[in-house]
This record gives structure tokens, sequence and C-alpha cells, in this order.
């Protein structure tokens, strides 16, 4: 088992890997542009650490897992504080029983630190893991601070 920081090399099954995420998460209705997703990917993929990080969990030269984040400074309108803001969490169901989701974490959380974050922000999709989800968090140190609300137009 290995973590790393994806590169462009990783792209087609990071693509892989996120499509997966979006089947099964509250966003799977929306219609996917791949040409939107690879621009994305590229910019994502593309190594600028002070500003955003992927990280994958591989085993045997596949990629398993992924979590990619966003450095944001003064995210709320009151502060100058820099957060580390998920964007995609996502292991595959054969591989979440293990450390691989923490590990995927804790390697997020250090390279937060060492950009000099001072939180670390993580999403729970409302789906069927959500519960288990939020009490891992819990069982971490995490603490829920608000939740979104969405409405079809």
């Amino acid at each position: 088992m290995t973590i790393r920081a994806a590169t462009l090399e990783d792209i087609n099954e990071v693509h892989l890997i996120c499509r997966e995420f979006q089947a099964i998460s509250p966003y799977s209705s929306h219609m996917i542009s791949d040409e939107k997703f690879y621009e994305f990917l590229e910019f994502y993929l593309t190594p600028k650490p002070e500003e955003h990080m992927v990280l994958v969990y591989e085993t045997e030269g596949d990629i398993q897992g992924i979590l990619a984040g966003i450095m944001t400074v003064g995210s709320h309108f009151f502060s100058e504080s820099r957060v580390a803001t998920e964007l995609v969490w996502f292991v595959r169901e054969e591989h979440r029983r293990g450390m691989a989701p923490i590990r995927l974490l804790r390697a997020y959380e250090a390279w937060a630190k060492l950009m000099g974050a001072s939180k670390v922000s993580l999403t729970a999709v409302d789906n069927k893991h959500r519960e288990m989800l939020t009490q891992m968090y819990k069982k971490l140190g995490y603490k829920s601070t608000e939740e979104t609300f969405v409405r079809e137009l």
C-alpha cells in the first residue's frame, strides 16, 4: 500500500475513480462533461503544493483511492486563516475497511500542516455512508460546523 502525490501520468486512473465517486454521490444526476473533467484534473494534477494537493492510495500499481483538496486563505469573510478544504475523498469499497482511508487523511493533514493551514475542512456527502463517515470524523477529532442544503431549479 502506497500513499503518494498524484501526477499527470495518473490522469486516466484518477478520472475513473472520480467518476465512481460521482456515480454514488448526490451529484450523480449532474450531466458530466469529460472535457471539463479533464481540464479540472490537468489543473489539479499539476504540482502546486502551496495551492492544492491530490493524493492517491495505490496497491500493486493500481489507484484505489484519492483525496484532493485546496488551500484557501481567508475563505471566510472575517478571517485570513489558511484552511485545507477537501474537494473529493473516495476509496473504492473493497479498500474502505482497512487503514487506507485514514492513511490518506493523515497524509492530507500532514500536507495541510506543512503549508501552514490552521484547519482541515472535510465533507460528508449525503449518501448511504454519511452516518458512518460522520462517526469516523468525530472519532478523529473533527467537529461539524455547518450543513449545506441544495434545491433543484
